[in-house]
């Protein structure tokens, strides 16, 4: 009898798994489509009139910076989908060479306007950091975590990306450090938890929470790693391994 109960607690546990994964394949689905409906009806508005020739010529390259931005937004998107669905980088993936330390001056440039109002300094140096895999899962990674160390930085501080000591290791990597608040070991552990964002409330301050969640999960999603550690004066090193 009670070995039956046992089962029966147990194939009870498991059809509440079952539900659950169902309820989250549906969400995705329906976030998906929500998702994707405004970017395809921006991408069309900005297209029609750029082909029949009814933008001003000085408004041009702004157009198609928008619509470069818009197809940006929906590779994001669509990566971001794949890894809420399945948590792991699907098999026809698109693999590309891509080195990591681009992608940071890429995502530094970015930030430059929000670095330099707070007067932030900012150096990535070194290179190349080539690796192989999805560039835009890649791209997204890299960018959380240079944004993180500009908005997580002090007034007047500092971040510095550059290669990674592997010390003998096979791969590659990058390492960005970032002046900020004393933190503990325990903090740290935590940062990659969805919406935590230190002694603050997810209700506080900019950002959701996210940033470095999303570059852990794709950086074990491709086989790599997100190593994150307190810096002795203050601040947060992220070295993002492949």
């Amino acid at each position: 009898d009670e070995i039956k109960e046992l089962g029966d607690t147990i194939d009870g546990m498991l059809d509440r798994l079952d539900d659950a994964f169902t309820r989250q394949e549906r969400f995705v689905a329906a976030a998906s489509h929500e998702l994707r409906t405004p970017l395809t009806t921006t991408r069309a508005a900005l297209e029609i009139p750029l082909e029949q020739g009814r933008i001003p010529a000085e408004l041009e390259p702004e157009v198609r910076r928008a619509l470069a931005a818009n197809e940006r937004s929906e590779r994001i998107i669509a990566a971001l989908l794949v890894l809420a669905r399945t948590g792991e980088v699907p098999v026809a993936a698109v693999e590309e060479p891509v080195d990591l330390l681009d992608l940071a001056r890429e995502a530094a440039c970015e930030q430059g306007e929000a670095a330099a109002a707070r007067g932030i300094r900012v150096e990535v140096v070194g290179g190349p950091a080539l690796v192989r895999a999805d560039p835009t899962l890649v791209a997204i990674a890299v960018g959380n975590l240079v944004e993180n160390a500009v908005r997580r930085n002090l007034e007047g501080g500092a971040m510095v990306v550059s290669l990674a000591d592997r010390r003998g290791e096979q791969g590659v990597g990058i390492l960005i450090e970032n002046d900020g608040q004393d933190l503990t070991e325990a903090e740290v552990a935590r940062l990659t938890e969805p919406f935590h964002r230190g002694n603050q409330t997810r209700f506080a301050g900019p950002g959701a929470g996210l940033g470095l969640t999303l570059a852990d999960t794709i950086a074990r999603a491709l086989g790599g790693e997100l190593v994150l550690a307190p810096r002795l004066s203050g601040g947060l090193s992220a070295r993002l391994e492949f």
